[in-house]
């Protein structure tokens, strides 16, 4: 099937052995013995486990639910979908932590052109309200997601930096944040654009895409020829949510049932091609931000849909246990 932006659906054609070539970022399964905390879905014959209470990032989103005070209703179901990569629990914490934000200051967002329907645009509103909730260090939730982040990326780092109750806010203001592609000692400045959301995306990546970022980081420190890791991926998440507000992948969202999973996709793929177009003109530090403004927010805008085809699977990619989800 082939849609109004260029994107063709060949799932029904290939074979099982091909699959992997599409890149769909399907959500990690491991073996999980109690049915009340899990659930499955299945979409054209897709099956997919849905975990709750062993999701590392779910359990994370639980303590800020809870350090939020926020109600949590029980009504609130997930997007019948085994793609999604936030289990049923945590889209439920999601729309109650940000049950508070007037659904009025996103409304304006979207553009006409292909519908998006009802249920994924309120999905997709609320994650961009969740992008305007502003990280803060001293949040400890805020902190074990980061503090998360920076060991699956230097995880012989015997010190690290840890989050500390008491005195939350000179214990993250640390430089050590520039190893890993920050710009300054304070996060409180560097998710601008993207908030708590922003971050939760980093862990993402660094946790069922460890391989692919460990190459990331380490072409980011090519003696010459450096970037700041993780400021590159929050400048391409910013931009992935302002073109997807924009309504031209709309009818890819319908097609994939998922505001989210496109959200995903999208980031990695365009991660791998920064990486590909950074390697391939020699750029060097300088350089950054003319490379991030001029070649990779076009091809976001103009050429997504051939660089998520281009986007291929890891066959090793990481499928945790839940002894492997612990926090820092």
């Amino acid at each position: 099937m082939t849609y109004k932006d260029g994107y063709t659906d060949t799932t029904a054609s290939i074979s099982a052995s091909d699959k992997h070539l599409l890149g769909t970022l399907e959500s990690p399964t491991y073996s999980h013995d109690s049915s009340t905390n899990s659930r499955s879905n299945s979409t054209n014959g897709n099956h997919s486990e849905i975990h709750t209470e062993d999701d590392l990032p779910s359990r994370l989103l639980t303590q800020l639910l809870d350090n939020s005070a926020v109600e949590l209703k029980d009504d609130w179901t997930c997007p019948p979908t085994p793609q999604i990569f936030v289990s049923g629990k945590l889209y439920q914490l999601c729309c109650s932590l940000i049950g508070s934000f007037k659904m009025k200051d996103v409304e304006g967002y979207y553009k006409p052109g292909c519908k998006l329907q009802d249920r994924y645009e309120e999905e997709l509103k609320r994650y961009i309200a969740l992008s305007r909730i502003s990280f803060d260090h001293s949040n400890v939730v805020h902190q074990q997601i980061v503090c998360t982040y920076y060991r699956h990326i230097l995880p012989n780092d015997k010190e690290g930096i840890s989050p500390n109750r008491s005195s939350s806010k000179r214990q993250l203001l640390s430089c050590k944040w520039e190893k890993i592609g920050f710009l300054g000692p304070d996060l409180n400045t560097e998710f601008r654009g993207v908030g708590i959301f922003g971050a939760i995306m980093l862990l993402y990546l660094s946790t069922y895409y460890e391989d692919f970022l460990k190459h990331m980081f380490e072409t980011s420190n090519e003696p010459g020829h450096s970037f700041p890791l993780s400021i590159s991926i929050l400048h391409i998440l910013n931009t992935i949510i302002h073109t997807i507000k924009s309504g031209h992948m709309n009818e890819f969202i319908n097609n994939k049932k998922s505001s989210l999973t496109v959200i995903q996709l999208l980031l990695v793929s365009i991660c791998e091609h920064f990486i590909i177009i950074w390697r391939r003109g020699n750029y060097v530090e300088s350089e950054f931000h003319t490379v991030i403004h001029n070649k990779i927010e076009e091809a976001i805008e103009t050429e997504w849909v051939d660089i998520v085809k281009a986007h291929v699977e890891p066959t090793n990619k990481k499928k945790l246990q839940p002894d492997t989800l612990r926090m820092v």
